[in-house]
């Protein structure tokens, strides 16, 4: 059986699943926030298992502390310390700006991984729909809901894009200021533009594949 030969990937996912989480506290005077941001991306694990190492699904995440500097010993403001991160690489960050700025440039790279890896299933459902002459319907139903789910991956990155450009607009606000800002944006907005671009040429690529088997059959 076809089903077999590809391991047809099963996408019932809750969207609930992949929002992007954020968490602050502080303390009693409002002198010190902490601050988390994570996420998990929605891999299809039936057909990645063999693919992508367990702790690479995991959810991806950066937190930190700031506190409010009025010692003298610095200039008066805000001072992001505290560091933590599952960023797969060790660097001193500047502030809670440059953790969030480089936590939404690695989330781009994830989710362009993730759609190189749905181009390999793409190329596999291609050589089988070839292999098969295109007359056979699993092949079909497969394909149709690839359609379905890259639909879905839109609505995923765009949420996440939407809460990440949300918290770093109210984050700036308390400590970083305008400029902070627009520089997030500006990283959110290309993480976007790229995986929406990718995820597109996924979706046409799918719709030539059913066009092949609908006029096969």
């Amino acid at each position: 059986m076809w089903s077999k030969l590809t391991n047809t990937p099963d996408h019932d996912f809750a969207p609930e699943c992949f929002v992007l989480t954020t968490t602050d506290t502080r303390d009693d005077e409002q002198m010190a926030f902490q601050y988390a941001v994570s996420v998990k991306l929605p891999y299809r694990h039936n057909y990645y298992d063999h693919l992508i190492a367990e702790e690479n699904r995991d959810r991806i995440g950066v937190a930190w502390t700031v506190r409010w500097q009025a010692d003298g010993e610095v200039p008066e403001g805000w001072q992001s310390t505290d560091f933590s991160s599952t960023l797969p690489y060790v660097w001193l960050p500047k502030s809670g700006v440059d953790m969030l700025h480089r936590f939404l440039t690695h989330l781009k790279h994830k989710w362009l991984d993730l759609c190189n890896f749905e181009q390999d299933w793409l190329n596999k459902c291609r050589r089988d729909v070839f292999l098969f002459k295109g007359r056979n319907q699993e092949i079909l139903d497969s394909l149709l809901r690839d359609a379905e789910w890259w639909t879905y991956l839109r609505t995923v990155v765009q949420q996440q894009v939407r809460d990440a450009k949300a918290f770093g607009a109210k984050y700036c606000s308390l400590h970083d200021g305008g400029y902070a800002a627009t520089q997030l944006e500006e990283a959110a907005d290309a993480l976007l533009s790229e995986v929406s671009r990718q995820i597109g040429s996924l979706d046409m690529a799918s719709k030539d594949l059913i066009q092949i088997v609908n006029y096969c059959s």
